[in-house]
């Protein structure tokens, strides 16, 4: 149906009468448009990614919207709401320009400030030990494999936190670790 004149039109005209009053970038706390290329240098100074490891779509936009929460620091877990759903609302009003993350005018990063990675991954082998469909008792350390599986795999099984942030993010930094794919 996408694909359909009249509906491409009628999407088009929504679209043209939605952006007559933009919502701003700088209205929403924590928000931060950067220059990718500053970004990418404090990948390097911070945790020593190569410009070169990352993705060509990530490092070939020029801009980067970073999304930054602080979390209390004894906190053992991602708080969800009403994070994730603003990182939805961010990716769809200033980020996507199609239909799949891909298709973005801006990186989107979020940065958890607060919360190391160790959080992050012991949620996920949580999910992968009780519901994973794919489980076969071997527990996936593989960074790669980790990422890839919490963007694109179990989509319908996995908790928000890890299905939200996972899939909409083109790179998530936590205190002491990166992951983007």
């Amino acid at each position: 149906m996408l694909r359909e004149p009249y509906l491409f039109e009628h999407l088009d005209f929504n679209r043209t009468k939605a952006y007559e009053k933009p919502v701003k970038i700088e209205r929403y706390k924590g928000l931060s448009l950067r220059q990718t290329s500053d970004l990418l240098n404090e990948l390097w100074t911070t945790y020593q990614i190569e410009k070169e490891k990352l993705p060509d779509y990530f490092v070939g936009r020029e801009l980067s919207l970073v999304q930054t929460h602080k979390f209390i620091a004894d906190q053992n877990t991602l708080r969800t709401d009403p994070y994730s759903g603003m990182q939805a609302f961010i990716d769809y009003c200033f980020c996507r320009v199609g239909e799949t993350t891909i298709q973005r005018r801006y990186n989107l990063v979020f940065r958890s400030v607060g919360i190391g990675f160790n959080v992050y991954s012991n949620m996920y082998h949580t999910y992968w030990d009780s519901s994973c469909p794919f489980n076969n008792d071997e527990k996936p350390d593989n960074i790669p494999f980790l990422n890839l599986h919490i963007k694109y795999g179990c989509t319908y099984t996995k908790n928000k936190q890890l299905r939200t942030y996972g899939y909409l993010s083109d790179m998530i930094i936590f205190d002491d670790f990166v992951i983007f794919g």
